[in-house]
């Protein structure tokens, strides 16, 4: 992974010590598989002192929620259950409003939580620090769970299961 936005970001969470777990394009990514991600999308313990520090880095990055609603709205369990209710919301975006290809979703919906899929979750070290990543299997867990996948999910299910079965093959 090269995008040196990608990568600080990521080191900066690390360093603060947020606990969170890769979901998303750059999990594949950082499962060997060769597919183009401009995003971050990643779980947060839903401890209050784990959001704050969260928030603290996406405030260093100059990352902003994308929809006009204040960031602090992590911090409050029934802001989130109306916006998932009310919105069908997924994921709580933050962008860099000078430059939106600079983005980091943060998945909100109970069905992605930290809490849940922790377990599911493998520790890579990644830039020095030790980082959680979704399992291949799970990833293709989820997947395999959407109504309507896309081209580039079925995509990733297949890349991510010759991952699985090369890795099964060669003893690993």
């Amino acid at each position: 992974m090269s995008d040196s936005f990608l990568k600080n970001i990521i080191i900066a969470l690390a360093e603060n010590k947020v606990n969170f777990i890769i979901f998303g394009g750059v999990a594949i990514v950082l499962h060997g598989v060769e597919r183009m991600t401009l995003d971050l999308d990643i779980s947060i313990s839903h401890e209050e002192e784990n959001i704050k520090k969260f928030l603290k880095v996406m405030k260093q990055f100059h990352l902003t929620p994308r929809a006009p609603i204040p960031e602090d709205t992590l911090l409050s369990t029934e802001l989130l259950n109306y916006i998932i209710k009310e919105k069908n919301a997924i994921a709580f975006t933050f962008i860099d409003k000078e430059n939106p290809y600079k983005q980091v979703d943060v998945l909100i919906h109970p069905d992605l939580a930290y809490e849940k899929w922790i377990h599911k979750s493998e520790h890579i070290e990644l830039f020095g620090y030790d980082i959680c990543i979704l399992s291949a299997k799970a990833i293709i867990e989820l997947k395999q769970k959407l109504k309507k996948p896309r081209d580039k999910d079925l995509m990733d299910i297949k890349e991510l299961k010759e991952k699985i079965n090369l890795k099964k093959n060669n003893g690993g």
